[in-house]
């Protein structure tokens, strides 16, 4: 398994083994997933949890640098155990929280911009939270691309929690140009809940 790491490696192969083996670990496996993930970002929410009960501190480094990269995590999951696809990340930022907060709103600018979906929502999320304003330029940067409504509805949300008048208007501007995109369906109902939450009028 260390051959194949260290070799220019087939992804497809990599993969095969990183799910093999996390379906059965053992604690002799330890490093060699440290190995896979810092190389190729390949992880589960099971190797998650035991590099976090292994070394939290350690833990924590590991994911922290990997975060503050350009690269993609690519997220290995049960099929018959879904709730793993939300659960990844928010161990994964609650465990840097606790050991490097320093860290956090840079990683959260960082994944904020190269995420999607719910996978940016765990970002956007402990942003409001903590009030990482450092973090606006990038969302406002998002709101020029292509966006899902529930994109829209996540990162509206994190910008107006900051109460900067000048960015709620730029995104207020931007939702208009596309309200096609979002102002449809049950979407509708939770954007004007939103709105009225911030005496916001479209």
């Amino acid at each position: 398994m260390v051959d194949i790491i260290n070799k220019k490696e087939n992804d497809t192969v990599l993969s095969k083994v990183f799910k093999s083996s996390s379906r059965f670990y053992t604690p002799l496996y330890l490093d060699i997933f440290k190995e896979i993930f810092q190389k190729k970002g390949y992880l589960n929410i099971k190797i998650v949890e035991k590099l976090i009960e292994y070394n939290e501190k350690e833990a924590s480094e590991i994911f922290s640098k990997k975060l503050l990269s350009d690269d993609l995590i690519n997220i290995f999951f049960d099929y018959s155990t879904t709730t793993e696809i939300f659960d990844i990340y928010p161990l994964i930022i609650s465990t840097v929280y606790k050991n490097n907060y320093k860290d956090l709103e840079s990683i959260c600018i960082k994944r904020i911009k190269i995420l999607d979906s719910f996978y940016m929502q765990a970002f956007l999320d402990i942003a409001e939270k903590e009030k990482f304003k450092k973090t606006s330029a990038i969302i406002i940067e998002k709101f020029k691309n292509k966006n899902t409504a529930y994109n829209y509805f996540h990162l509206s949300k994190t910008i107006f929690s900051f109460e900067n008048k000048k960015d709620i208007e730029t995104v207020i501007d931007l939702l208009k140009e596309n309200e096609k995109d979002w102002n449809w369906g049950n979407w509708s109902e939770s954007f004007n809940e939103l709105f009225k939450a911030y005496n916001l009028n479209l």
